[in-house]
């Protein structure tokens, strides 16, 4: 929900129920909502965009488990050594 609504701010400025009707195609002035070929752009835009994102917070969660392995494994040795 929060994602959407950062897609909705972010890119387009469009109220919540405006981006609602044309996710779902809703009946609005008695013909389908949908997107401007304008609008297909920013949307494919926004969701590379947090494609991106989305792969660099893995990328940094990996980092933060490989980090924390290290560190467990210096401990363990240090009490092996004692």
């Amino acid at each position: 929900r929060q994602r959407q609504m950062c897609i909705r701010d972010r890119y387009f400025k469009k109220s919540k129920s405006w981006i609602h009707q044309r996710l779902n195609g809703y009946i609005v002035n008695n013909k389908p909502a949908c997107f401007n070929t304008g609008e297909i752009s920013t949307l494919a835009t926004a969701l590379e965009e947090i494609a991106e994102e989305i792969q660099n917070v893995a990328k940094d969660l990996k980092k933060t488990i490989a980090s924390e392995k290290e560190g467990m494994i210096k401990l363990k040795k240090g009490k092996e050594e004692s």
